[in-house]
């Protein structure tokens, strides 16, 4: 590794950088789509639950 005076590692062997963010156009317009379906009530509810443990075992809980 190359050491640069503020000691970040150098890329240059990976050539000249390329604007690729037309190539996530796609995804981009399906995520788009995706939040534009969301009903208002369904921006109020859990993104992400995390599972709890059952009697301090190491077995997941399944809620519902």
């Amino acid at each position: 590794m190359n050491a640069q005076p503020n000691d970040m590692p150098s890329h240059s062997w990976l050539g000249a950088p390329i604007d690729a963010r037309s190539l996530f156009a796609p995804e981009q317009a399906a995520l788009m789509a995706a939040l534009r379906g969301l009903a208002p009530a369904d921006w109020g509810k859990e993104a992400v639950r995390f599972p709890r443990r059952a009697g301090g075992a190491d077995q997941l809980v399944r809620e519902g």
